[in-house]
């Protein structure tokens, strides 16, 4: 894979946190930036979802949201609930890695989704079965899964092994199982998302052949995805697609990444991919909102330059305020919050210079709103 040293342009329609308006599921990105980790846990403190304990979300490694340079991670990964927020943590114990990022999914209460168990009764081998009316007899269902480390507030199991999800024909159910074939340990939870109307979301099954293969990545061909760095995804390994008699098994972290033109799933450890390998793919594109609480538009006027800016630098914003109105600009974070805000009055002609300073590296929004209009655009801080 080709570690792009550069950044895409920047696109119109960037949001941080949008809504799937069918079932009211939400995703955001985390940054694991240094105020918000702890030794092997990087804690998601997203007012939209603290102090939620009954959600059950999955994650996905995301290298570089937007495009350009990013943070591999070769860790095992799961979920903990503590202190009122949503973590993602290293299996392993070892310190969590600085400005890595991740695609979070939070399912809405009232779509398919629950905390699963590992009781002696439902596991056996490296698997464990998924009893559940939803899932049972559907060898097409789209499942996605992650382990989670507690549930309800009890102590919780760490689960030191890559996950897939597999379809026992014989038994007609699906199970989450170990890719490296070892025991699977009893009381251990996993969070599982289905997809009762996948006809509402963009998702389908992504297996790995000679011509999608490029070393350790596997190109995604999407119409959503292609050219459009900004896309959400959501990937759980899958054995065997279909329900067919012989999977593969793929030992290794995986995570998405944005080459320049394409979303590639890729192996955090740099081992080559395999053909036969398959993932339950779920996309997540901001320009298939249609009911988000915030409204984008096209204004011709509005420039932003340089862009990307480097840090401690300025960068200037030109707009033409055809209404003279009182013009509210905002920056805003990927975890949504405004980090800067200034307010000009009145000014047909604006030409504002605004610092960077104080800011970290990485990707942000630009609001700008008045009576009359409503922009949003996206700089970047290297």
């Amino acid at each position: 894979m080709n570690k792009l040293n550069r950044l895409v342009p920047a696109v119109l329609g960037l949001l941080a946190f949008i809504g799937l308006q069918a079932q009211g599921t939400e995703i955001i990105i985390h940054k694991a930036e240094v105020g918000s980790i702890v030794g092997h846990i990087s804690a998601i403190d997203n007012d939209a979802f603290n102090g939620k304990e009954n959600l059950f979300p999955v994650f996905t490694h995301n290298y570089n949201p937007g495009g350009g340079p990013g943070k591999t991670q070769t860790e095992n990964l799961g979920m903990y609930y503590a202190e009122g927020m949503w973590s993602i943590y290293h299996e392993s114990g070892s310190d969590f890695e600085v400005n890595s990022n991740y695609n979070v999914l939070y399912p809405d209460l009232n779509t398919g989704s629950w905390k699963h168990i590992t009781t002696d009764d439902n596991s056996n081998n490296n698997y464990t079965v998924i009893d559940h009316p939803k899932l049972n007899g559907d060898p097409d269902a789209m499942i996605f899964v992650s382990h989670v480390f507690n549930t309800n507030g009890a102590s919780g199991s760490f689960h030191q092994h890559q996950i897939g999800v597999s379809y026992l024909t014989q038994q007609d159910k699906w199970a989450i199982f170990n890719q490296d074939l070892e025991d699977m340990d009893i009381d251990v939870a996993f969070n599982v998302v289905f997809l009762a109307k996948p006809e509402d979301f963009n998702s389908y099954v992504h297996t790995v052949d000679g011509d999608n293969i490029d070393e350790y990545t596997t190109v995604l061909d999407h119409p959503k995805l292609n050219n459009n760095p900004d896309a959400k995804i959501i990937i759980t390994q899958l054995w065997n697609p279909g329900g067919t008699a012989q999977g593969k098994y793929n030992d290794h972290p995986v995570g998405v990444y944005y080459n320049g033109t394409h979303w590639t799933i890729y192996q955090e450890d740099d081992t080559y991919m395999n053909p036969g390998i398959a993932f339950n793919v779920l996309i997540i594109n901001d320009k298939d909102q249609t009911n988000s609480n915030h409204e984008i538009m096209e204004v011709p006027s509005l420039r932003i330059g340089p862009n990307p800016v480097q840090q401690g630098d300025y960068f200037t914003l030109g707009l033409y305020n055809e209404h003279s109105d009182v013009v509210t600009i905002e920056i805003i974070n990927l975890d949504g919050r405004v980090v800067k805000s200034e307010v000009l009055n009145n000014q047909r002609v604006i030409v504002h210079r605004f610092s960077t300073a104080g800011l970290p590296q990485g990707m942000y929004l630009v609001s700008v709103r008045s009576k009359n209009l409503k922009a949003i655009r996206r700089i970047i801080i290297n």
